[in-house]
């Protein structure tokens, strides 16, 4: 029964860290409780090919394909539109079949392709997905961080952009969402199924022989261990680590602020993502694609590099210790503004 063609797949989304919806991975779970019983299910009718299109401006109107209206603009070129869609692995097969989904080595490709294309003056990230597997996410996160001040790279949340595609997008120069959006999700977990009462009751025993004390750590033949669960829970704290850093990097915030003030793992509204500061606006995939005519490229904050970068979350100061340090920044605001008025009126005193 568990020894399905499929299996290989499977291992996209089980016990590995996941920076997705808890919703899409209970559909993908029941998927493959159907496949594992035997349900013959075809997907060829849902299949979305990865294409990116162009639209293209000139100084007078900004064509975008009909998805939205024409808006003037005082230069000439062409705009790369990508699409980040459905569930993201970093090599994508049958799940691309499944739910459109994106893989995240063939998104970084044609991303940096349309970067080393001259005639392309700016990219837009058009992004509907509830996130997915963590690998890959990291490494294409920074990879748009790395493009930054060379063009204008704008993101849009259109209309989910949750989880590892919100990852994605707060690495964009500026990030947008449209009014019926949902975004953040900034979380990770990691789903483990056991299955040893279900194979005990058919009459089954698996037996492992290994070499190495925690080689079958995690088999889905039996119950995790309290050991097991602290192992996999330090591997989703660390992976939670990065998404933070990347956030916090992209976005040129405190990463304690991506903890506590972007949800905590929760989505929220486009009006409500605003107000929390996660999102640079709330427009249409058409006017975000007119202000990429017009758009300057925006690079990463100077030193944010070295300063938000850490995957530590343990490194990481605490909510208080950032409020802290801005009363602390203030405080020393006031005093320079104070020495220099002193300095400033000594001057005036000596000179009259």
């Amino acid at each position: 029964m568990l020894l399905s063609r499929y299996s290989r797949s499977a291992t996209l989304f089980f016990d590995v860290p996941l920076a997705l919806l808890p919703a899409k991975a209970e559909e993908i779970r029941a998927f493959w409780e159907s496949k594992l019983a035997g349900a013959s299910l075809d997907f060829e009718d849902r299949q979305e090919p990865f294409a990116v299109t162009v639209a293209e401006f000139d100084d007078e109107n900004l064509s975008d394909g009909g998805d939205g209206p024409a808006s003037e603009v005082k230069q000439q070129g062409k705009i790369a539109i990508i699409p980040l869609r459905g569930v993201m692995a970093q090599r994508m097969n049958m799940l691309s079949a499944m739910s459109g989904g994106t893989s995240t080595e063939a998104f970084g490709a044609a991303f940096s392709e349309q970067v080393a294309n001259a005639e392309i003056k700016a990219i837009v990230i058009d992004i509907d997905s509830p996130g997915g597997s963590s690998y890959g996410v990291t490494e294409l996160a920074n990879l748009i961080m790395s493009a930054r001040g060379r063009k204008p790279i704008l993101a849009i949340a259109n209309s989910v952009a949750a989880s590892a595609a919100y990852w994605i997008g707060a690495a964009a120069d500026r990030l947008y969402a449209t009014p019926g959006a949902l975004v953040g999700s900034i979380g990770v977990y990691m789903l483990h199924v056991d299955f040893s009462k279900a194979v005990e009751n058919e009459g089954i025993k698996p037996t492992y022989i290994s070499a190495g004390e925690h080689k079958t750590r995690g088999n889905q033949f039996e119950p995790l261990s309290d050991e097991d669960l602290a192992h996999f829970q330090a591997i989703v704290d660390d992976t939670y680590g990065m998404f933070v850093a990347d956030v916090a990097r992209g976005r040129a915030i405190p990463a304690g602020t991506v903890r506590n003030g972007y949800g905590k793992g929760d989505v929220l509204t486009a009006s409500q993502a605003r107000k929390a500061g996660m999102v640079d606006g709330i427009k249409t995939l058409g006017e975000v694609i007119a202000e990429a005519g017009t758009a300057r490229p925006r690079a990463l904050r100077a030193g944010a590099s070295a300063e938000l970068a850490a995957p530590d979350i343990e490194a990481t100061p605490p909510p208080q210790a950032d409020e802290e340090g801005e009363e602390r920044l203030k405080r020393m605001r006031l005093n320079s503004f104070r020495a220099r008025a002193g300095l400033a009126a000594v001057g005036a005193a000596q000179e009259v």
